[in-house]
């Protein structure tokens, strides 16, 4: 699948993304350990995986075998593909991957039926994403650039480039404050855990908007202070892994 042309600009920006994260070490930990998360959770012995949103990412670094895709055509990516429209065969994949993606796709209830479709039983989605609380909405609201509407009545976005569409809350949305109605829209989908983290690190490594972030040498005590129990009972985390897996129904 060829990407549109609107979306050069958003190429160019991927670029300069992937190599802030590259650049930035405390970043780069950060990625680093949602990368081994992720694998962690993958159904044992996967072999075909897909990662989704590829352009920003290196996951292909710790997962030789990931088939790395993306919306945008990139050199380094296995195919370019949209989320809402996978290009592969019913019952053919293992386990699909992505990382802040999520919350950029237009419609999510398409993509859910992409995931239904293209999963194998036992099959899983694994993914990283923005999640609520009150401690989080006050940094999406005030300190993140990207829109953050939990109110929202729908699961979708409205239309534009992939990097310009946005709602850090979707993911949370969809999973949680409408988990009743995702469970009966798709019941063959299973919500495995969802386990926030991280209400510290990423603000405080910049993100990728800015070229400077803290040194790398304060991430481990960072990490081990954010996961301490008086810590995750006040700010649970601003994102969470989420484990999605597709079973039998019937």
């Amino acid at each position: 699948m060829t990407a549109h042309p609107q979306y050069e600009n958003d190429r160019k920006a991927t670029l300069g993304q992937l190599g802030r994260i590259k650049s930035k070490p405390f970043l780069r930990r950060i990625h680093d350990e949602w990368h081994q998360a992720m694998c962690e959770q993958l159904p044992d012995g996967a072999r075909r995986v897909v990662e989704i949103g590829s352009g920003t990412g290196y996951l292909h670094e710790a997962l030789p075998e990931v088939v790395a895709t993306d919306i945008l055509t990139l050199p380094w990516l296995t195919v370019a593909a949209d989320a809402l429209h996978m290009p592969f065969r019913a019952s053919s994949l293992d386990a699909v991957v992505m990382i802040n993606v999520m919350h950029h796709l237009p419609d999510l209830e398409a993509f859910f039926n992409q995931i239904r479709e293209t999963l194998r039983p036992g099959g899983r989605l694994v993914c990283v994403e923005p999640w609520v609380n009150a401690a989080a909405g006050f940094v999406w609201t005030w300190l993140h650039h990207e829109p953050y509407a939990p109110a929202s009545p729908v699961w979708t976005l409205p239309h534009g480039g992939p990097l310009a569409m946005a709602n850090s809350a979707l993911p949370w949305i969809a999973l949680e404050r409408d988990r009743s109605l995702f469970q009966s829209r798709f019941p063959e989908l299973s919500i495995v855990s969802i386990e926030p983290q991280m209400p510290f690190a990423y603000i405080l490594s910049g993100g990728l908007k800015t070229p400077l972030g803290p040194p790398e040498m304060v991430y481990r005590p960072l990490r081990r202070l954010e996961d301490s129990p008086l810590v995750r009972a006040i700010c649970p985390g601003m994102f969470a892994l989420i484990v999605i897996e597709k079973r039998l129904v019937g």
